[in-house]
């Protein structure tokens, strides 16, 4: 669906362009900015062709239901984490958002160990009022360095690639 997905939405030229292999081996590493444009365009539009199809009465619209309103929380919160404005509300939301997310990923699936990752971006609303947008200080331009850096040649020959 997310091929589809691809292949089929116009999108404006801010937004980074996706592979149309998206997912497989073949198109290499995304970069940081590809991500986003897979998990805030791309993804809620394939999330609701996905729904649209299977919506069938019973156990499993519910779940796939509450799998969609869970990602919906979390693209939200990045939404929020993202703005280009910076307030107490706006910082407010993201953490509302987030513990929606996760508070979703515990009722879905009570047996999954939750990573370190999520207890540390609870701690993220204490940034934003104090350190302004996010984009001042997020490691966009640090992936695009290391990409650069893993294209050099690391094998003391000059001319060869890696």
């Amino acid at each position: 669906m997310i091929w589809y997905v691809i292949a089929k939405t116009t999108i404006p030229s801010w937004v980074a362009p996706l592979p149309h292999d998206f997912g497989s081996a073949r198109h290499g590493k995304l970069t940081a900015d590809q991500w986003r444009s897979a998990a805030m365009v791309f993804m809620p539009i394939a999330l609701m062709f996905i729904w649209a199809r299977n919506t069938t009465v019973g156990e499993n619209e519910d779940r796939l239901f509450a799998l969609i309103t869970n990602t919906m929380h979390l693209l939200e919160a990045i939404q929020h984490a993202t703005s280009n404005k910076v307030s107490q509300l706006e910082a407010d939301n993201y953490l509302r958002s987030l513990q929606l997310y996760i508070g979703g990923l515990r009722k879905m699936f009570p047996n999954m160990r939750l990573r370190p990752t999520l207890h540390c971006a609870l701690h993220l609303q204490q940034f934003f009022p104090r350190y302004g947008p996010v984009i001042g200080w997020w490691t966009f331009p640090f992936e695009r360095m290391i990409r650069v850096m893993q294209n050099v040649n690391h094998s003391h020959r000059i001319g060869m690639r890696k």
